[in-house]
Order: structure tokens, then sequence, then C-alpha cells
């Protein structure tokens, strides 16, 4: 009683969602790479030092796991106390509403909430 069932679609290789739509009831599904971005925007940024990492560029870790590798950004402030991140290498699955955290070395630099990713469609 009760158990959920997923609905199976039959594509060749896995799909993942790429966005929900509630209001038109869409489900946008794409590939894996299809969630990869080297762009995105943070808010609520705090730095563990109180400033901003300025020339030295911070590393960032890719959200889906605390382990993920670690790539090289530039962290930079966009306006309206939002932080434009890019980075070297794409990261996987940088979702709005997920943490995104700097490190320089071992040591956290500072972090934030991701605000908002590049649009695979945009990419």
């Amino acid at each position: 009683m009760g158990q959920r069932q997923g609905i199976g679609v039959a594509l060749g290789e896995a799909r993942y969602v790429l966005r929900i739509d509630a209001a038109s009831n869409i489900v946008r599904l794409g590939r894996r790479v299809d969630l990869e971005t080297r762009t995105f925007e943070v808010q609520e940024m705090r730095f563990v030092a109180g400033d901003a990492p300025g020339q030295r560029r911070p590393s960032a870790r890719s959200p889906d796991r605390h382990r993920g590798r670690a790539v090289d950004a530039t962290v930079k402030p966009s306006g309206d106390g939002r932080w434009a991140v890019e980075t070297d290498t794409p990261l996987w699955a940088a979702a709005p509403g997920q943490a995104a955290v700097f490190y320089r070395g071992e040591a956290v630099v500072g972090g934030g909430r991701i605000a908002r990713s590049q649009d695979p469609a945009d990419a």
C-alpha cells in the first residue's frame, strides 16, 4: 500500500532531470553531460576570514559530493549581493539551492547558496 513506482522511459542511456515545471506539469530530461556547467551565481556568500578572495583564486568542489574533485574558480561580485563563479573545468549538477563551498588547498575560504546556474539549453 502506498508504494510509488517510477515511469520507465526507454532511451538507450541514463537520463537525468534537468528541470521541473510544476505549473505546466512538464519534467525536462537530459544526459549527464547536460548537467555540467562552468558558470553559476552564489547568494548569501560568507567568507571565513571576512574578506573576498581577491587576486588569489579559490577552488570549488562539485556540489554532487563533498568528496568531489576540486577545480580552480574565479569568484567576483556580480551585484545585488550575488557573486559570479566561473570554473576552469565543468562541475556536475550545480543546481540552485545547493551549497557552494570554496577552498584554498584544504582550508575553507567561504561559501554560499547557489542562486542560479547556466541553463543547459543556453550553453
